[in-house]
């Protein structure tokens, strides 16, 4: 946010319209060492009571009394002639599949981590009530430039997703990472949805039946995720007990006709609700087409790589694991 002071009304600028000539004298001079250092939100709604006002003719500024004095809220220049170029924009992330904002209580708290080489700041964590204005002022920082400014920020529960990752995700024993289902919280319990996996099983059988070479492909993947243990046989399940079933089906690719991918479909409704429903997507790691391109000109040669069955060597967390499992029938 841009500290321009070209909008802080003056007593000179007042003077050019009638209207506003009489309270003119009421707008303290411009002083151009003051800092900015406090904006005030509508969230504190008794400094922006309106107590008197000053209309003028259409499209004209117009000026407010409130507690704190006068303002004039409009264009002031005569024939709009020092309009600036510039605009100024507030960006945010807002999700694409257009889900509401969970918005947390405010902590109270301030924390500035980011330095800028204009002066040294200490990285500090204290309440509103226990700031202190020091030498150093945020108003010397707050409008800096940084090398992160047109990053797109992350959503309230990205962060929630990243931070169930630094807490819960390790590498076990034998150098697997081990991750938690990031639930939401709180969220729905998950309603038994076996006959719907059972009806999708059936329309799989069918269809597997009439084209015995995906069926092979199908087997043979199947039994590659038993062996290299990147599924196991799930235990009975107790009376009562949460679950979910994963409906499954394959897919190829187009430049790889002998090699099918079996997807675990974790969108499928019950009730119109799905285990995607219940789990925090995270942020978009995706590389962008930008950066891609431009770090393949950086350097001679260009190297690109895949890794074989990474999605599947992640473990699910042993005690995440019981409420979804596929349904499959045996060879």
């Amino acid at each position: 946010m841009p500290d321009d002071r070209a909008e802080i009304p003056s007593p000179d600028a007042a003077r050019w319209h009638t209207h506003l000539k009489p309270i003119a004298n009421c707008i303290p001079p411009l002083d151009p060492e003051a800092q900015i250092l406090l904006l005030l939100g509508r969230d504190i709604l008794q400094v922006h009571k309106v107590r008197e006002q000053r209309n003028g003719p259409n499209n004209a500024p117009y000026a407010q009394r409130l507690d704190l004095g006068w303002v004039v809220v409009g264009n002031v220049c005569l024939g709009s002639v020092h309009r600036s170029a510039a605009l100024s924009t507030y960006r945010t992330h807002v999700l694409d599949n257009g889900r509401p904002s969970l918005l947390p209580p405010c902590p109270n708290k301030l924390s500035i981590k980011e330095k800028f080489d204009i002066k040294p700041l200490p990285e500090v964590s204290l309440a509103c009530d226990d700031f202190i204005f020091d030498d150093y002022v945020i108003g010397d920082t707050i409008f800096e430039r940084s090398k992160d400014d047109n990053k797109v920020g992350l959503s309230i529960e990205d962060r929630r997703f990243l931070d169930i990752m630094d807490r819960e995700m390790f590498m076990d024993e034998s150098n697997s990472w081990v991750a938690p289902l990031p639930f939401r919280t709180p969220r729905q319990r998950l309603p038994n949805n076996r006959d719907q996996a059972l009806t999708r099983l059936s329309s799989l059988l069918r269809t597997l039946k009439k084209k015995p070479e995906m069926k092979s492909h199908f087997v043979t993947f199947m039994q590659n995720i038993f062996d290299r243990d990147h599924a196991e046989v799930a235990p009975p399940l107790r009376e009562g007990q949460e679950c979910w079933y994963l409906p499954i089906f394959g897919v190829y690719h187009p430049q790889k006709p002998s090699q099918i991918r079996v997807v675990f479909d974790s969108s499928a409704q019950k009730q119109g609700i799905s285990l995607n429903d219940v789990l925090l997507s995270g942020p978009d790691l995706n590389n962008s087409l930008l950066g891609v391109l431009l770090r393949f000109r950086r350097e001679l040669v260009a190297v690109t790589a895949d890794i074989e069955q990474m999605f599947h060597s992640f473990i699910v967390k042993e005690e995440d694991r019981l409420p979804s499992f596929p349904l499959v029938q045996g060879k």
